[in-house]
């Protein structure tokens, strides 16, 4: 009976001390689909690029690297609210006799006229989700030689219903001017193009993933779209 009675006593203090010892497993992120991921509201994850209308790698990150990230993420701005800025390392000098701006492009003048044309787009089609098909198209079809980048324009601006008259009028005109130079002042300090920040940091991993980038910033349950 004195042996029945300390065993007892035994289980009784070993599994008090197991419950006091159990830490639980963290449970992971669980994945969701878009619609019940914005619904939770979850701040989403600001994205500026820096960038320059023929940069090589501008280009491959615009028509790769940001098409895969819409495709998950969608263009809402409800996970990734993304910025444009078309200028990178462009220099500009105030011009005292036209009263207007002259940019200096790192790939030539042609390269001034694309940049040009993106800030205008971007100015008659605030949205991302409005601008952003254009941008990649554009990107996709444009030629700077001579005037071919007004067929570019044409093309991709009926495509994604465009003012096409009005952008190109833009382009060649003070309001173009100064949208440009507008974009140059939202162009911080940076050392190549394309240079990416998340909400406020320079983050250079985003340059080749950004889909990766913005789901690891992203603080909300993790849509189905993320890796």
């Amino acid at each position: 009976m004195k042996y029945t009675v300390l065993m007892v006593l035994v289980t009784v203090a070993v599994s008090a001390q197991t419950r006091a010892l159990h830490i639980p497993y963290p449970r992971e992120t669980p994945m969701v689909d878009l619609m019940e991921a914005t619904s939770i509201g979850a701040a989403p994850v600001n994205v500026t690029l820096y960038y320059e209308v023929l940069c090589g790698g501008c280009h491959d990150f615009i028509t790769t690297t940001l098409v895969t990230a819409v495709k998950a993420l969608g263009d809402d701005g409800s996970i990734m609210n993304f910025h444009f800025i078309p200028y990178g390392n462009s220099l500009e000098t105030w011009n005292r006799t036209t009263s207007q701006w002259d940019f200096s492009c790192q790939h030539g003048p042609e390269e001034c006229v694309g940049n040009t044309v993106d800030a205008c787009v971007i100015h008659y089609k605030p949205k991302f989700k409005d601008h952003y098909r254009f941008i990649v198209c554009f990107e996709k079809n444009v030629d700077y030689k001579s005037q071919a980048w007004k067929e570019a324009l044409e093309k991709c601006g009926k495509r994604y219903d465009m003012p096409v008259e009005e952008i190109a009028s833009c382009v060649t005109t003070k309001l173009g001017n100064t949208l440009e130079h507008e974009m140059a002042l939202r162009t911080g300090p940076h050392q190549w193009v394309p240079w990416l920040i998340l909400n406020g940091v320079h983050t250079p991993q985003a340059g080749d993933n950004l889909l990766r980038a913005v789901c690891k910033a992203y603080k909300g349950p993790k849509p189905k779209g993320c890796p």
